[in-house]
């Protein structure tokens, strides 16, 4: 199930590495890098790395141990290929944080620009329903080709095509913009280390004209069904919808004619309230009220009997009545 997608900032590398074990001072036993030109594997790179010790625990796990590693070399002789392999192109991980700790403690990490580092495990929790997210559930759940080995390289191959098959199932053609769409923000690393994403993990207030086009594009032409109360309309979210998740929830509201936004502002005009909702967007609805704002603030019920009514009405025009 591999995809070939259009130039559209699809240009990624996703790293895996196999460990020592899962104690606070792991290091990388294994390294599997698979870099993504334009939506499609274009590289890959795979080498064992040295250690004297190795936990039965992990070698339990991935099969190797201190034995396969002795003519293998050590972290500090693959810094140059690590960086020279990623260059500047934003980084994926399927546990991020965890991969990133690994990469610091060794060295690898030291030798990178500012790449931006996307999370596969945070992405599929926001548009995956699956029992779990491990990326051998996920294989199964989205029946990938790819499917993990507890091995670098087999688990990163996995993982492009988990992050090609979640894209190509939301006709994304921008990584950046599923990724913030679904409520997340990139984090960065370099030099110094790992910067956290902003806001802890939660995307900033701004959606940018560019993600609102990449969310368009994602529309197919039959996908499109206006309702004549919400074209032009400024529409923001707060709160879990049962019925969908953030990301899609954004794409109907394109496809019914408005513009989504993340934050309340004068220009809105609708907002759809859901479950465990926050109280800073109310807030702020009260105080845009204050000031005579009619911001209408409807349920997701209320939407969907939007969405609802706008597919009647096309329905009808299609058969001409």
């Amino acid at each position: 199930m591999w995809f070939t997608f259009f130039m559209g900032e699809l240009d990624f590398v996703v790293v895996d590495f196999e460990t020592t074990g899962l104690h606070a001072d792991a290091m990388p036993i294994e390294i599997g890098m698979v870099k993504v030109t334009d939506g499609a594997v274009t590289d890959t790179f795979q080498s064992l790395v040295h250690q004297n010790w190795v936990s039965p625990e992990a070698t339990n796990i991935h099969g190797l141990s201190v034995a396969d590693l002795e003519l293998a070399p050590s972290a500090s002789d693959l810094v140059d290929q690590f960086a020279k392999f990623i260059s500047d192109l934003p980084l994926v991980m399927h546990n991020a944080a965890f991969d990133l700790r690994i990469a610091k403690a060794s060295g690898l990490s030291r030798s990178l620009f500012a790449n931006k580092v996307y999370c596969s495990l945070h992405l599929s929790r926001a548009t995956v329903n699956a029992p779990n997210h491990k990326l051998a559930t996920l294989a199964e759940t989205l029946n990938l080709n790819q499917s993990p080995e507890h091995r670098a390289l087999a688990d990163a191959l996995t993982t492009a095509e988990l992050v090609l098959a979640l894209l190509n199932e939301r006709r994304f053609k921008s990584l950046h913009n599923l990724y913030v769409t679904s409520g997340l923000w990139p984090g960065q690393v370099g030099p110094e280390g790992y910067k956290l994403p902003k806001n802890g993990s939660k995307q900033s207030a701004h959606m940018t004209a560019s993600i609102r086009e990449s969310i368009a594009a994602s529309i197919t032409d039959d996908e499109w069904a206006p309702h004549p109360e919400w074209i032009g309309r400024e529409v923001c979210f707060t709160g879990t919808l049962e019925s969908m998740d953030r990301s899609e929830a954004h794409r109907w509201a394109m496809r019914l004619g408005a513009e989504p936004r993340m934050s309340l502002n004068k220009k809105t005009q609708f907002v759809i309230v859901g479950g465990n909702r926050g109280s800073s967007k109310l807030d702020k609805l009260q105080e845009w009220r204050s000031k005579g704002s009619t911001i209408v603030e409807i349920d997701e019920e209320q939407f969907l009997g939007f969405i609802e009514e706008a597919q009647h009405h096309k329905g009808l025009a299609e058969e001409g009545v």
